[in-house]
């Protein structure tokens, strides 16, 4: 009898055993699936990273939400785009591109300035019965003459917009033949007739 116990004591030990080994396999079966399969989508992801990294992508084109920075117009000063910053555009030479405006030397950042205006058909603000250009150059000379000896009568003699005093004007406004103009006369001189995108100019600088 007491051998017949120990047999069946020893019978469940073996059986014990055997479960717990099948227990613990199963345990690390388990926990390697789990790591295969925790590591298969960061694998995935990593690679498709990797794919969308070496594929080109649109993201700097214009209208793709990019960020491509556009090319700035040449051109400053209100002069068409195209148009050489440092060149005339109304100089008639014969080269088609004006000439080129001389460099400022020593002129000052600002000025005051008073302007005799003579507009003509196509310039800024011009009504659409204005004079064509050649009249208005004529009456530009014209005023030129009265404007060296009384600025202010050929103020009251030019076109709306003509003024004895037009306040002060800095560097960098105008387009580069007619800020020479102004900015290359001394205090109190008066231009001759300069060509502007407004119509002909008769400057002169009051301070």
């Amino acid at each position: 009898m007491g051998s017949t116990l120990m047999n069946v004591a020893t019978s469940i030990k073996t059986l014990v055993g055997m479960a717990a080994a099948l227990l613990g396999w199963l345990a690390i079966h388990e926990r390697d699936e789990a790591g295969i399969s925790s590591v298969t989508p960061a694998g995935s992801a990593s690679s498709a990273a990797s794919s969308s990294a070496s594929s080109p992508t649109d993201s700097a084109s214009p209208g793709a939400g990019g960020n491509a920075p556009s090319e700035p117009s040449p051109g400053t000063g209100g002069q068409g785009v195209g148009i050489d910053p440092d060149l005339d555009p109304d100089a008639e030479d014969g080269s088609g591109g004006g000439v080129a405006v001389p460099t400022l030397q020593d002129a000052p950042k600002s000025v005051e300035f008073g302007v005799v205006l003579v507009q003509y058909s196509g310039a800024q603000g011009a009504k659409k019965d204005a004079r064509s250009k050649a009249e208005a150059q004529k009456l530009a000379e014209e005023l030129l003459t009265v404007a060296r000896d009384d600025f202010e009568a050929a103020v009251k003699k030019g076109d709306p917009g003509s003024v004895i005093s037009a306040g002060k004007m800095f560097r960098g406004i105008l387009e580069p033949n007619v800020e020479y103009a102004l900015f290359s006369l001394e205090e109190g001189a008066v231009s001759g007739v300069v060509d502007t995108p407004r119509g002909f100019w008769i400057i002169k600088r009051t301070d």
